[in-house]
């Protein structure tokens, strides 16, 4: 055969024109109407244009051209091999006198070309409008040539995996399917882990993995973030190297493959069992995940990996022989399920002691410790980015807040995770749990994490002394900070909860300085006990700065000195609710024991509640002074109150608790 036959074959390359050139053809028809099209009507409508801020190729129109690149390449990688998946064809194509590895570089590059030229047809189309228009608040000239080649390495990207697929499956439908799969694999299988992991790891922190830029590994989650993060130079190599792989591993797969695996969902005998047990554990994962939080109950969980790991493994076998009659094959999943509960068995007995583990309190630089995880994650620090670049007028917060260094406070954190790893807490009605996120940061760089959801009252003698501190006041109030920076405090709202409509106002310098010293004060002589009770506040009070940042302190019921301070000043009346801000307030015993809110989604609140006959009405100056003192904003008390304020048919809903509830309201309810 002479080698010129053998290289490169017209008549293939002519058919597959003919069969699959169109795919070429409608991608650039839609990238010319999701590009030049939209920018010409951009241009042409200058209102449309005023409100159009977002600038960069990949902002017009991105969410249809990352569907391009993830559907196009897909399918033009399903119809070009396709030949290989149906038993005629590849007898056909394969007794031609061309090689093998001929045919398949004919073929990827016959997709590359499909997939490449309608992307720079574009880009040139793109730059001639740039030159005969003025566009340039919209897209620079060297923005062109960013587009381009991000569009091309991620069709590239995706039609070789969808190639690297088609050499394992005979399957056209099937070659589909899996390429998706894939490209969510890496990333769908770590997260699908992590959630069962924390079912069986005391302390795991889900979410602090998840939020470590694992979403990155998804392709079509990072794809959709080109509009506000273009690839890295490590990202453009990481997808380049896996383009060649894709390319060089399917070629040699090819050249070793079968004709006769056409029609099979698996094309290599060895890797059906992989197919089998990896759709198996899968599924048994997807099916522990679900369980586990719909019901929050271990038997359940159990129950969620075995029925859908049963149903996995049965549909992976009726996928692969291509029949229903799979049912007697029980041995199989009898050998998975038995290693599957023996390494639930070993997650359980923590042989790893991740359970237990704590570092050398001489090894902890600074701890982190907090109610949330997500501050210590790479996500939070990529929003913040993400905000400041936004924004110019931001509220003042600093990443230290979460972090404490004072040994006392590493001790007495230390000591509190201790108790949390011997009681082992049970599980209690989440408006009784408090999270409590802990992370040691060691002198080595490396850094321990762990979470917890615990019963808050058995754990407060232990929290006593870490928010006591001075150390975790200056975290908690950015304002105790505020001596080490030079930002001049311009202005002093304080704006009161509830309709009014009223706000106080503080802007001569000499006030602000003495009304800011005695906020000041309040909060750094907290005890626990304020500390503890966020749900009694007057007000909260925003600084605004000469720099534009913004900064809210709440202003707590227990605070007397601020109320001091406002009443002689004359800004009480205009700074917190007032007696007369009133009309009335009602009363009622929380019998049944309902949540506030409850009451603020019935229907005709104020005809329902108003008018109940057990309700006590009160009208009184003193008396509602006293109500508004006690009243809190949480959602279970003894007693439900609601004020109706002047002018407002609507009430506002708060509580009184045994304790705090005015003695007329007790002696009321009492006879």
């Amino acid at each position: 055969m002479p080698s010129k036959t053998s290289s490169f074959n017209r008549g293939i390359w002519k058919q597959n024109v003919r069969n699959v050139g169109w795919i070429g053809l409608v991608y650039f028809l839609c990238l010319t109407f999701a590009l030049p099209l939209q920018l010409l009507m951009i241009y042409s409508n200058k209102e449309r244009a005023y409100y159009y801020e977002a600038k960069g190729l990949f902002n017009v129109m991105g969410e249809f051209q990352i569907l391009l690149v993830f559907v196009l390449p897909v399918l033009l990688a399903v119809f070009l091999f396709r030949y290989m998946q149906v038993k005629l064809s590849t007898d056909y194509i394969h007794s031609l006198p061309i090689r093998r590895e001929t045919l398949y570089h004919q073929q990827a590059l016959l997709g590359s070309l499909l997939l490449v030229v309608p992307v720079i047809l574009t880009g040139v189309i793109l730059w001639l409008l740039h030159g005969a228009l003025d566009l340039s608040e919209f897209y620079s000239k060297s923005e062109i040539g960013h587009w381009v080649m991000a569009t091309c390495l991620w069709n590239l990207f995706v039609f070789f995996a969808g190639v690297f697929v088609a050499v394992f499956t005979g399957m056209s439908v099937l070659q589909g399917a899996l390429t998706y799969i894939l490209l969510f694999l890496p990333a769908g299988l770590i997260i699908l882990t992590f959630m069962n992991a924390k079912y069986f790891l005391f302390g795991f922190s889900v979410d602090y993995y998840l939020n470590q830029q694992v979403q990155q590994l998804i392709p079509f989650v990072r794809a959709f973030e080109m509009t506000r993060h273009p690839l890295i130079g490590t990202e453009w190599a990481v997808y380049g190297l896996l383009i060649v792989i894709f390319y060089t591993l399917s070629l040699i797969v090819y050249k070793k493959r079968h004709i006769e695996v056409a029609t099979q969902a698996i094309a290599f005998r060895p890797l059906q069992p992989v197919f089998k047990y990896g759709m198996t554990f899968c599924t048994m994962l997807v099916g522990g995940l679900y369980f586990g939080e719909t019901q929050n109950d271990f038997g359940w969980i159990l129950f969620g990996f075995a029925a859908a790991s049963l149903i996995g493994y049965f549909v992976a076998g009726m996928i692969l022989q291509k029949t229903w009659r799979v049912f007697g094959q029980w041995k199989g999943f009898l050998i998975f399920a038995l290693t599957m509960f023996i390494a639930g068995i070993l997650l359980q007995m923590d042989i790893t002691g991740y359970e237990k583990k704590q570092p050398e309190l001489a090894d902890v630089n600074r701890v982190y410790f907090a109610e949330s995880i997500y501050p210590l994650t790479d996500a939070y620090q990529k929003q913040r980015e993400t905000e400041l670049e936004d924004s110019n007028q931001v509220y003042i917060t600093d990443e230290e807040e979460y972090y404490f260094k004072d040994p006392r406070n590493i001790e007495h954190i230390y000591e509190l995770h201790q108790q949390i790893i011997k009681e082992r807490p049970e599980r209690v009605h989440p408006r009784d749990t408090r999270s409590v996120a802990i992370g040691y940061e060691l002198n080595n760089g490396k850094r321990i994490v762990r979470y917890y959801d615990i019963p808050f009252e058995s754990y407060k003698p232990l929290y006593k002394p870490i928010v006591e501190s001075n150390e975790y006041k200056e975290n908690r109030y950015s304002l105790l900070r505020e001596s080490k920076k030079n930002d001049v405090i311009d202005k002093i709202t304080i704006q009161p909860d509830g309709p009014m409509g009223k706000r106080a106002a503080i802007t001569d310098p000499e006030r602000i300085k003495e009304f800011t010293a005695i906020v000041k004060e309040e909060l750094k002589s907290e005890t626990s006990e304020q500390i503890f009770d966020d749900s009694s506040s007057w007000a909260y009070i925003e600084f605004l700065y000469s720099n534009n940042k913004q900064m809210n302190v709440p202003w707590k019921k227990s605070y007397k000195k601020v109320e001091e301070w406002l009443k002689e000043n004359k800004l009480l009346e205009q700074a917190r609710v007032m007696p007369e801000d009133l009309a009335y307030a009602v009363v009622i015993k929380n019998e049944e024991g309902k949540d506030r809110y409850e009451y603020i989604r019935s229907d005709e609140i104020e005809k329902k509640f108003k008018d109940r006959e057990d309700g006590l009405r009160i009208k009184d100056k003193k008396q509602l002074e006293q109500a508004l003192l006690a009243a809190k904003q949480q959602e279970l008390g003894t007693y439900v109150i609601a004020f109706y304020f002047i002018g407002n048919p609507y009430p506002e809903f708060q509580v009184f608790d045994e304790k705090s509830a005015p003695d007329f309201v007790k002696q009321h309810f009492a006879q």
